[in-house]
């Protein structure tokens, strides 16, 4: 008796990958924050930057086709099971589920803004937290500054890193400026009020 029907078809390799992807986060060349779905689509966290995804039958490579940008990319995976495209590895640096993403796949960004102001100097002090980055500028006021951007695992660690920045300015006399006020509480707790007559004028504090 013939049998002409076709051995069955596997896709175990791939949707290990799928798996794989999606339950993490993934940072790349130290400075992009991937997040890839379920539904194929994958995005960019802090920016607008955003894709479809194919997974090869072998599960060994994956393509990326991005939506927002003329080129396609693939993902590579090594003989130990590590990431690796475009000259970079991939790095998994959370879990999903940490951060509640699927169910927030839009966050709001966070900035403080920061002024030190005096006979000796002139300075601001800039922190934005977005999503897993916190961006520092900083510089003399009238500039534009510098920038450092750094990634962290997690939304809490990445805003525990920012309270920390915004608490060592504070101590050191900067000023929340955004509102032309001084911050009225810092962010560990402790209670700031302008202690000088200056102070007070300038923030036409009574």
């Amino acid at each position: 008796m013939s049998n002409n029907s076709l051995p069955p078809f596997t896709t175990e390799p791939e949707n290990n990958l799928k798996e794989k992807l999606i339950r993490s986060i993934w940072l790349h060349k130290d400075k992009y924050c991937y997040l890839f779905e379920s539904d194929g689509s994958y995005r960019l966290l802090s920016t607008e930057r955003r894709g479809q995804y194919t997974i090869l039958p072998d599960g060994r490579s994956v393509l990326l086709a991005w939506i927002t940008d003329s080129f396609t990319e693939t993902l590579l995976v090594q003989e130990d099971g590590s990431l690796f495209m475009s000259g970079g590895a991939f790095v998994e640096i959370g879990i999903r589920s940490e951060a509640s993403l699927s169910a927030n796949p839009s966050i709001e960004s966070n900035t403080v803004y920061l002024e030190l102001s005096d006979d000796r100097s002139h300075k601001f002090y800039e922190v934005t937290v977005n999503a897993f980055d916190v961006i520092i500028r900083y510089g003399r006021i009238g500039t534009i500054g510098q920038t450092n951007r750094s990634t962290y695992s997690n939304l809490q660690k990445a805003q525990a890193e920012a309270d920390k920045k915004i608490n060592e300015k504070l101590k050191k006399g900067y000023l929340n400026a955004a509102k032309r006020l001084p911050l009225q509480r810092s962010l560990a707790g402790d209670e700031w009020r302008p202690k000088t007559q200056i102070e007070r004028q300038r923030f036409d504090i009574v």
